[in-house]
């Protein structure tokens, strides 16, 4: 893989350079440094985004032709509140709003979840 094809999918994964970092254990700048082609990027960090973004793509599969709408987190906290499985499992709001751009012209309705504040 590439420099830029990593940051690409990493991007469009919806993920931080920092949430890649501390998930396959290195320094937020050694992400850059891969993605800037300065060092290679490492078969298992590969691996690990490819393994991810298939896990996307089964998830996007899985939402399209939903017949109601879906539900989009505004940041973690909210998202987290809501999934204690993806709080476990460490996943940004970031990464399901990605999915979900991925289903997004398959006439899918998205919104946010009503909070107490806005009811």
């Amino acid at each position: 893989m590439t420099a830029a094809e990593f940051k690409i999918k990493r991007e469009r994964l919806g993920v931080s350079g920092r949430w890649l970092a501390d998930r396959v254990g290195v320094l937020d700048r050694q992400v850059r440094r891969w993605e800037s082609g300065v060092a290679p990027v490492p078969a298992d960090v590969v691996k690990f985004v490819d393994d991810l973004d298939a896990e996307a793509g089964e998830l996007a599969r899985k939402l399209r032709g939903a017949s109601r709408p879906l539900v989009s987190y505004r940041n973690d906290g909210e998202f987290w509140a809501a999934d204690g499985d993806a709080e476990a499992r460490a996943l940004p709001a970031s990464f399901y709003r990605a999915v979900l751009g991925r289903i997004f012209d398959s006439g899918v309705s998205v919104v946010y979840p009503v909070v107490a504040d806005e009811a």
